[in-house]
This record gives structure tokens, sequence and C-alpha cells, in this order.
């Protein structure tokens, strides 16, 4: 497996993962404040709830330390992304 590459840190993939659910959670977020009081903020939630599990994955992904180079780092960015986005516990994915 080594060999084929199948170990090595997709750090592309996890720069654009990242990139896509800041977009995403920003345009969740505005059309939250912008519909206002109405049926469509379901759709609102329905894509808040993919964008969440979505970050959890992210999360778990660091703590099995394929996100970044280091290990601390990677700590740190599951954590926040765990605790503060998403709002689950970190240590239990670890």
């Amino acid at each position: 497996m080594k060999e084929a590459g199948l170990l090595r840190r997709a750090r592309w993939f996890y720069a654009l993962l990242t990139a896509v659910l800041l977009l995403a959670l920003g345009g969740a977020l505005t059309g939250f404040v912008l519909l206002g009081e109405s049926w469509f903020q379901l759709l609102i939630a329905g894509a808040l709830g993919i964008i969440f599990t979505q970050g959890a994955f992210f999360a778990h992904e660091a703590s099995h330390r394929q996100v970044l180079v280091s290990g601390p780092a990677n700590y740190r960015v599951g954590r926040f992304v765990g605790v503060f986005l998403v709002g689950m516990s970190y240590q239990w994915w670890m």
C-alpha cells in the first residue's frame, strides 16, 4: 500500500475541503439571515446538517493525524473544528 501511495496525505483535498466547507457554511448562514422567518429555512437546516457532518468527518480525520504533517497541529485543528464548529466531543473521536 505504501508503494502505491495510498497512505500519503492528500493535502490538496483537505485544503479544498476546508475552502468548500467554509464557503458553504457562510452561504448557509447568509441564507438563514436573509430568509427570515420562512418555511424555506428548513432547506437551510438540511444544508447545515450536511455541512456539520462533513465538518465532523474532517475533525475525525484530524484525530487520525491525516490532515496536517504535525501531530499537535492536527490536534488543534481537529479540536477547533470538532468542538467549536460542530459541537461534538473531540476526545470521543480520539
